[in-house]
């Protein structure tokens, strides 16, 4: 059976204004404009949708083919067994500019009428035609044998446009686009006919035979699938000869027009809805809608970092090591980690008072062991005056214990979690380092956890060696303090919505200020108090406990201005 559009290239486009209309109000009047425009396109259909001809099959099928290339429609298949040809053609072809902007002048209006009638005359302003963001997709079919032929015409639309998440794009195409190019393609093959040498001095005159002529029975044009976010659809439509319409049993009005509309409640995951129509004669037709209601995620928003937000008082003695690193050479990565490194510098500047020419980054490949390594000895340790230095160290990247939980490891680029004795850089030897070296304070912020997980699903041990490892608590010197991203057998996680780690985010988040309780101090305390409060929830929702862990000094000021 032929379908029941026979189109020309269209389509609806809603403006850069329509941010005032939201998707379901826009999916509201483009449903209604298909069901509408159906109903024109079905009687169309029914008066021109397929002509006969005294020519032979053959001859109908090289006059058809020749019909459409002279369109300028690209061929796709071509099966002379079957008969059918398959073309598509880019809008507004098969029309002219010009015969587009006629059929236009009569189709936007009418679309603007619907679009008004279903969300009000403002937005309707904001609908206009376009006719190359479609693909159209005909397809001929030429029936018969040597001495008489049937061709049928049928075509459907592709949008090929970018679309907008959420907006239904419409299907059925203007009503009076589909009549000029109807005729236009009848012209064209009956000009072929007409040419062609056997059928030279015989009239080619069609026969036109209606594809259902006057029918008796009632017809729907309905929408075969409804989606929608809402706890409601309306399920709205048009009906032919019909006397009845219920839905999902229960009995609508019917328009003058034929529309019909019901309003009904969708469970989430949808349902599907019975639709019945009742003719004059009693002969019934039913469709089912598919009704499909989708959950939106609400996803929180969270502020951009703003490191300029605070201006710390100086520390000109004081010194930072920043490391951040994103992928391994033989671990899998952790996100966010060397840009959570970068923009930590900015913070060491303004919350933490440390001098730009005493700060040092090393992110990704330039933190491998030995350049670690040589930034503690080489550069860090000459840096240090005797009870004079604040040392500060950031660490976002991998994290690691021993297989005794004795030894907690930080990883650097090119460290092996089989072989971290040798690969890995041990906490404790860090922290030895800047000691002996007669630093005032050492604060430590480490965004890394040493269960043997990772930030995202992927494991740092072995599949021999248990999934968590549990660290043991290490002591530390009276002048140091350790802010850490998660309890010793817990994962540090992404908070991917905010492309930060997870206690990155928070930490400078409350490095702004935020952790300051309204006061110009963050102690240690104070600020992991603040992260106590942040990061857990957040982890909760990933299915992950995370608690960040103070060890040393609670009253080590961190920041004041």
């Amino acid at each position: 059976m032929v379908r029941k559009s026979i189109s020309i290239l269209a389509a609806l486009a809603v403006s850069a204004l329509g941010a005032c209309v939201s998707a379901p109000e826009i999916n509201r009047a483009t449903y209604a404009m298909d069901a509408e425009w159906q109903v024109e396109l079905e009687r169309l259909r029914e008066q021109d949708g397929s002509r006969t001809y005294g020519v032979g099959r053959d001859e109908a099928f090289a006059a058809m083919l020749r019909g459409v290339q002279s369109l300028g429609l690209t061929v796709l298949r071509k099966d002379k067994t079957s008969g059918t040809v398959k073309a598509v053609g880019i809008g507004p072809k098969p029309l002219t500019e010009e015969e587009w902007a006629q059929a236009e002048a009569v189709d936007s209006p009418a679309m603007r009428r619907i679009v008004q009638r279903e969300i009000g005359p403002l937005s309707s302003a904001l609908f206009y035609l376009k006719a190359d963001a479609y693909q159209m997709n005909f397809t001929v079919v030429v029936s018969g044998d040597s001495r008489q032929s049937t061709i049928s015409l049928d075509a459907d639309m592709e949008r090929i446009a970018p679309g907008i998440s959420g907006v239904r794009w419409p299907k059925a195409p203007p009503p009076e686009a589909a009549k000029i190019g109807l005729a236009k393609i009848w012209r064209h093959m009956e000009r072929e006919l007409a040419a062609h040498p056997v059928n030279a001095g015989r009239p080619v005159a069609p026969s036109v035979v209606p594809v259902a002529a006057a029918m008796s029975g009632p017809t729907l044009s309905i929408a075969s699938e409804i989606e929608t976010k809402d706890t409601v659809a309306v399920i709205s439509g048009f009906a032919r000869n019909a006397t009845e319409i219920s839905v999902d049993g229960e009995i609508v009005p019917i328009q003058p027009n034929g529309a019909f509309s019901k309003r009904l409640y969708v469970p989430v995951g949808g349902s599907d809805v019975r639709i019945v129509a009742v003719g004059k004669s009693g002969a019934v037709e039913t469709r089912q809608v598919s009704v499909v209601r989708r959950i939106e995620k609400a996803e929180a928003s969270y502020a951009k970092l703003d490191p300029s937000k605070v201006s710390a008082k100086p520390r000109p003695n004081a010194i930072a090591l920043i490391i951040g690193i994103d992928k391994y050479e033989n671990a899998p990565p952790a996100e966010f980690a060397e840009k959570d490194a970068r923009l930590f510098y900015d913070y060491a500047v303004n919350s933490l008072g440390v001098p730009r020419d005493r700060i040092r980054l090393l992110t990704g490949s330039e933190a491998r062991k030995l350049d670690v390594e040589k930034a503690l000895l080489n550069w860090m340790r000459p840096l240090i005056a005797r009870g004079q230095t604040d040392v500060f160290i950031f660490f976002s990247g991998h994290g690691l214990a021993s297989d005794d939980g004795k030894d907690l490891y930080l990883v650097p680029h090119d460290g092996d979690p089989s072989l971290l004795a040798r690969s890995a850089l041990r906490r404790k030897e860090i922290i030895d380092i800047v000691a002996e070296a007669g630093a005032s304070s050492t604060t430590m912020f480490l965004d890394a956890c040493y269960s043997g997980g990772t930030r995202g699903k992927g494991t740092l041990v072995a599949a021999a060696r248990p999934v968590l490892l549990a660290a043991k608590d290490q002591g530390v010197p009276a002048n140091v303090t350790i802010i850490s991203a998660a309890a010793n057998d817990q994962l540090s996680s992404a908070l991917i919505p905010a492309g930060h780690g997870l206690f990155s985010y928070w930490l400078m988040k409350g490095l702004e200020g935020d952790a300051a309780g309204g006061g110009r101090t963050i102690t240690a305390a104070k600020l992991t108090g603040y992260l106590a409060k942040k990061v857990p929830p957040e982890a909760a929702k990933l299915g992950r406990v995370q608690t960040p862990q103070l060890i040393g000094d609670g009253d080590q000021i961190v920041s004041s201005w």
